[in-house]
């Protein structure tokens, strides 16, 4: 008794730290340059006027709870965000872009071939097979929606309605776990928390695994939590089959739904003294279970000709290990380099288990902290999760697209930040109350939450892994906000003016520390341009032997003025030259001019047009003023999918259908 009681205190404990520990690092992430044209006065302003709103819905909690009390109000809120996501998807148009792009097209190219392998040994799928679950998800869904004959032109729209289902999935499965364990005033919290989250919408455009998962992880705490409460040895039967199913979809998808499945066997193990009585049910419940997935596996084994097998070319999970070993713990292209001229799967997974000890030996214990720490925050910390690096290419860039990942977008990234700092200070008061008020649902999505924090800080950081938890948090974050609810402020003396210098040195002293600095920011990647068209994804690169005179065409549509063109050519010798011609939709030369290799940023060829042009049609012309052999052109080709459709390519005056090249047009500004 006294173990379970320590690990479950200590385990609490643990997640008070790390949770802490993100909320002292927030002023250094919501005071950085990244949120482009905010200024620090008016970010400060913001945070005192969200701050200002939440203290007015404390005070007027009372009245603010008989609107809650309404059950047709999940009618409303689940209609305002169905609205609002199809709303986000016809508006801003985004376009498939890096991971999700090779599946989508993986998919239709599945679709179309007369036999489904995923025997691909080569590119994207033949490193990570880890993805042929969501791959095999996308594959049924399309075949199901080729087979009443809708187009694959359509299918970009699809994949986000898919998205959208999954997500809004997720958001039922909470509310009616929240009505079956609760009440219906924090079930009709829930849903306006998820209405009122900027991640209910922009993140529908990237269909990925983390999203999936968000689905499917709510579902199966519902499913626990009916087993759990079922008396009946009938439907505990169907809630077995049913977890069954779903833990190995689960798994196939993300192995990270594992970590809410281990969480709950730790919760049964701490309160099993008051389930004595329920042993045999729920033996029989855990005995359909695993008989569910041994049955699911020894098909996969059956049909094993579908399935990868002797991959040599497959990264091993100690990749993504040693790739969190250094740096800020991300996504290294000389990593996977590395990875990739390594012969063998033996040969992977010694070198990288090699590599991953001289780094973390490098760092040393100082050096090792830090990083974790940059980890923690990037993961959990980064209120947007990262989405501008998703949302950046669209068929139709608008000037309503620059409130997203334009100029604009601070305006959104700052009240991103405000959202997750108010997210992790109510699950800090959630998991205090925890350590005195023993609740093992709260305790059980606590668990999985710590779960995920110390799975990413050993593994690859990256913020859109938090996707997958946010029921999660948001289920701690109710139980935190009925605490502040439950609280009775005046009885305590905390709102006393006699107070408010008190409260005022701390929040100064968090701020002075500046010492710490290097310890609590973290600096990712700003996307300040406003980019009227960007079709920076590549899936071959065309070898060329070009004459001098040789042109290579690309036609685009701008929404928006611009000012910069960036091209991607390798392989240029240095005394290559190129003419660069601008052509508007009559085929006239609007801007030209002549770029040497001492003019290019890396392969990038960049083209500061000195002045911006007006929106329209327009060609950009390359033009080769000498012969060179190998040429090497980055495009997107594909027979089955046109990623960026107001546009095309023509090589040496040959049209490629569904093509594009490797470029992008831009407002210009940094």
């Amino acid at each position: 008794m006294k173990i379970k009681n320590f690990l479950y205190k200590y385990s609490i404990i643990l997640f008070i730290g790390f949770v802490s520990f993100l909320i002292v690092s927030f002023p250094f992430q919501y005071t950085q340059d990244k949120m482009n044209n905010v200024s620090q006065p008016v970010r400060w302003l913001g945070a005192l006027l969200f701050f200002l709103i939440c203290f007015f819905i404390i005070r007027c909690k009372e009245q603010i709870g008989k609107i809650f009390d309404k059950k047709s109000l999940f009618v409303i809120m689940l209609a305002l965000i169905v609205l609002l996501q199809l709303s986000t998807i016809f508006v801003f148009k985004i376009q498939p872009v890096n991971d999700l792009l090779y599946l989508h097209d993986e998919a239709i190219r599945m679709l179309r071939s007369p036999h489904v392998s995923l025997q691909r040994f080569h590119g994207y799928f033949g490193k990570y097979p880890n993805n042929y679950g969501h791959l095999m998800l996308l594959y049924c869904y399309y075949k199901t929606l080729s087979f009443f004959g809708i187009s694959t032109k359509y299918f970009v729209i699809a994949g986000n309605v898919l998205n959208l289902c999954m997500i809004d999935l997720g958001i039922v499965c909470g509310y009616v776990t929240l009505r079956y364990l609760k009440n219906i005033r924090l079930s009709n919290l829930w849903m306006i928390l998820f209405l009122l989250n900027p991640w209910t919408y922009f993140w529908i455009f990237y269909y990925y695994t983390h999203t999936v998962s968000f689905g499917i992880m709510m579902l199966l705490f519902l499913l626990f939590v009916f087993a759990w409460k079922e008396r009946d040895n009938y439907r505990g039967i169907i809630y077995g089959i049913l977890l069954g199913i779903v833990i190995y979809v689960g798994m196939k998808i993300r192995i990270t739904n594992l970590i809410l499945c281990m969480a709950v066997l730790i919760t049964v193990f701490f309160f099993w003294k008051k389930e004595k009585g329920r042993v045999k049910q729920l033996s029989l419940i855990l005995a359909v279970l695993c008989g569910v997935i041994l049955s699911a596996v020894g098909y996969q084994y059956k049909a094993k000709n579908m399935f990868p097998k002797e991959n040599q070319q497959e990264f091993p999970a100690t990749h993504w290990l040693m790739m969190a070993s250094h740096g800020v713990g991300r996504y290294d292209s000389e990593d996977v380099r590395f990875t990739t001229e390594l012969p063998t799967q033996e040969a992977k997974k010694e070198m990288t288990v090699q590599r991953m000890k001289e780094n973390y030996k490098e760092l040393g214990v100082k050096g090792s902290l830090r990083l974790f720490g940059t980890k923690l925050r990037s993961v959990w910390l980064v209120g947007d999760d990262d989405f501008t690096k998703m949302t950046y290419v669209s068929s139709d860039y608008r000037h309503v697209n620059e409130y997203l990942n334009g100029k604009y977008n601070g305006w959104i990234l700052m009240y991103s930040y405000l959202a997750r700092f108010t997210l992790l200070c109510c699950c800090l008061i959630s998991a205090v109350k925890l350590i005195r008020q023993k609740d093992k649902w709260v305790y059980v999505a606590m668990l999985s939450i710590l779960g995920g924090m110390v799975f990413h800080i050993f593994w690859e950081a990256n913020p859109k892994y938090s996707i997958c938890f946010m029921g999660m948090m948001t289920f701690v974050m109710l139980f935190g906000i009925e605490s502040i609810r439950q609280f009775d402020f005046k009885e305590s003396g905390l709102l006393q003016k006699k107070n408010i210098p008190v409260y005022l040195i701390i929040a100064g002293g968090i701020l002075c520390l500046q010492p710490m600095y290097d310890y609590l920011v973290y600096n990712p990647q700003a996307y300040d341009k406003s980019y009227a068209v960007n079709q920076y994804t590549e899936s071959q690169v065309l070898s060329l032997s070009v004459k001098k005179g040789d042109t290579i065409d690309q036609s685009f549509y701008s929404y928006i003025k611009f000012k910069e063109i960036m091209i991607n050519i390798r392989n240029l010798k240095e005394t290559t030259d190129i003419r660069l011609n601008l052509k508007n939709k009559k085929g006239q030369i609007v801007k030209s001019d002549i770029l040497r290799k001492a003019d290019y940023d890396g392969n990038t060829l960049c083209w500061n047009l000195k002045e911006s042009l007006k929106p329209g049609k327009y060609f950009v012309e390359i033009m080769f003023e000498s012969p060179q052999d190998n040429v090497n052109l980055p495009i997107y080709d594909t027979a089955n999918y046109d990623v960026y459709p107001n546009g095309y390519v023509c090589i040496q005056g040959r049209k490629k259908k569904n093509a594009d090249l490797f470029f992008s047009v831009s407002d210009g500004k940094r």
